[in-house]
């Protein structure tokens, strides 16, 4: 579970990543160096400081998906020099089928919405980042009041 320092900063551990994301766990894909330096950039997402009206469990877990994003990203890519991408950086989008015999593999490329929206639709990861972010941003209204349901 994510913490406090003494300088208000979250604190996202690479056990925390691997307790909430368990497809993480396997250290030798997965070593603790890669996840801490993906929970740091992840920290250029989304503000470590605990301020605002996001809150302490909102924000960390925001930094804890766009740490599991960048891992998966890593490992769909190859970019973390694992098996999975190709030469050149891999291919992005989202899988829509695999063949193994003659290799075959097509990717749907998202709906344009723009760079970031499709960098977070690349894995189910960034995905949930995205829709928690728009949830955030965004009242929620019914029956033409203004009342919000978050």
């Amino acid at each position: 579970m994510p913490t406090l320092d003494g300088n208000n900063n979250i604190v996202v551990t690479v056990e925390d990543i691997r307790e909430l994301f368990p497809e993480f766990a396997d250290t030798t894909m997965y070593p603790d160096a890669r996840i801490e330096a993906d929970i740091t950039v992840a920290a250029l997402y989304v503000s470590k400081k605990n301020y605002g009206d996001i809150g302490f469990d909102r924000r960390a877990l925001l930094i804890e998906l766009m740490a599991a994003h960048l891992l998966k990203l890593d490992r769909q890519t190859g970019a973390d020099g694992a098996a999975g991408g190709s030469a050149g950086g891999g291919a992005t989008g989202l899988k829509l089928s695999a063949t193994v015999g003659e290799v075959s593999v097509s990717y749907s490329v998202p709906e344009d919405n723009g760079a970031l929206h499709f960098f977070l639709n690349q894995t189910t990861y960034g995905q949930r980042y995205a829709a928690f972010l728009a949830a955030l941003a965004s009242p929620r209204l019914y029956g033409g009041s203004f009342q919000r349901l978050l």
